[in-house]
């Protein structure tokens, strides 16, 4: 971290024991924070980010400063990354078969899951997802049975696209940029939100899946 940018970078001794590809993805980032301002900083950092993918769009728009919504499609990002639909499907029947297991009927059931950074997996539409999106609520409804006696159910995400620096990510200069470029008015932190759609098991007539096993992922 650069003093363009402020004082308050964390060090790799200020944060916990990390393993070696975290000090190689903190050394990447600091060597772009080195950069004459934060524009080039993002935008060098931009180059991780998978080619056309979502991470390259939200970035894009933050920098252009227009701060109006941008769609996020959850049935495409659910195609794009099965290990997530699966885990989204998996913690949404673990949540309705306690509603009903406490007596509510699981028509009109809704509530909401909480998606970690490392819930997206290694994948690369994990990756771009990860970027793009980072750990976010997914709220759902129960809005009736499909033909093969699951539960169909109505996604939405609805989260705000911000950089926040301060944490131990290997990113943070990068965080710090983002903050920067908000506060002296030449980006613009905008609303994420979008609809989707899964089919679930019912919980009454089969034990709920299994959630995927955790995969080890860096934050963004």
């Amino acid at each position: 971290m650069t003093e363009r940018i402020g004082f308050a970078a964390l060090s790799p001794e200020q944060c916990p024991p990390r393993d070696l590809r975290w000090y190689k993805s903190w050394a990447q980032s600091q060597a772009a924070c080195l950069l004459p301002n934060c524009q080039q900083s993002l935008a060098l950092a931009k180059l991780k980010m998978p080619d056309g993918g979502l991470a390259e769009k939200m970035l894009d728009h933050f920098i252009s400063g227009q701060g109006n919504a941008v769609e996020v499609d959850l049935d495409r990002e659910f195609a794009r990354n099965p290990r997530l639909k699966e885990l989204v499907a998996s913690r949404i029947e673990q949540d309705v078969a306690e509603r009903i297991t406490n007596g509510d009927p699981p028509d009109g059931i809704s509530g909401a899951v909480w998606i970690e950074q490392s819930d997206y997996g290694t994948s690369e539409a994990g990756r771009d997802q990860r970027l793009a999106l980072g750990g976010t609520f997914l709220e759902y409804q129960v809005v009736g049975t499909s033909d093969d006696g699951g539960l169909m159910t109505r996604l939405q995400v609805s989260d705000y696209y911000f950089w926040s620096p301060g944490e131990c990510r290997p990113t943070n200069c990068l965080h710090e940029c983002g903050a920067e470029l908000v506060a002296n008015g030449e980006a613009t932190e905008f609303l994420q939100s979008g609809e989707g759609s899964l089919i679930v098991a019912d919980p009454r007539a089969e034990e709920p899946l299994v959630e995927p096993e955790r995969e080890i992922e860096e934050l963004r």
